[in-house]
Formats: structure tokens, C-alpha cells, sequence
């Protein structure tokens, strides 16, 4: 009975999901394969922390601040 329920319940959700929509503009079917640029950036602030060293002794350190830009094309 579980099993029963469990296909009817994937198969409620495989119909509720669906493919991208097509798309009429231009009449070209293959609509789904554009092109994206993004340009973008992380910026990480200086902070102080302490790190481990082999010895088990801390000593603390300044890390600076960076920035990490980035291009992503798909």
C-alpha cells in the first residue's frame, strides 16, 4: 500500500514539474541555451585571529583586507 501511495505521490509531483516553458518569440526552440554574463566580487574585512602552531603554542595575526573579483560566463 505504501508503494502505491508513494508512485502516486511521484507522480502528482512529475506533473506539477515541468520542463522549461516553450517559447514562441522569434519561433526558435532552442531559447533555453542563452548566454549569461556575470560580474561580481567578494569583499572580505581585516580581522585578528589566533592560529596553532605544531608546537601547541597560539600566536595572533592580522589578516588584511581583500577583495576577490570575479567573471562568470554561461
Amino acid at each position: 500500500m505504501k508503494i502505491y501511495l508513494l508512485t502516486a505521490l511521484l507522480i502528482v509531483i512529475s506533473r506539477v514539474a515541468s520542463a522549461q516553458e516553450y517559447i514562441t518569440e522569434g519561433k526558435n526552440r532552442l531559447n533555453f541555451a542563452k548566454t549569461y554574463l556575470e560580474i561580481g566580487g567578494q569583499y572580505s574585512t581585516s580581522f585578528l585571529g589566533k592560529k596553532i602552531l605544531p608546537d601547541g603554542s597560539t600566536k595572533s595575526f592580522e589578516n588584511a583586507p581583500s577583495i576577490a573579483p570575479y567573471l562568470s560566463l554561461g
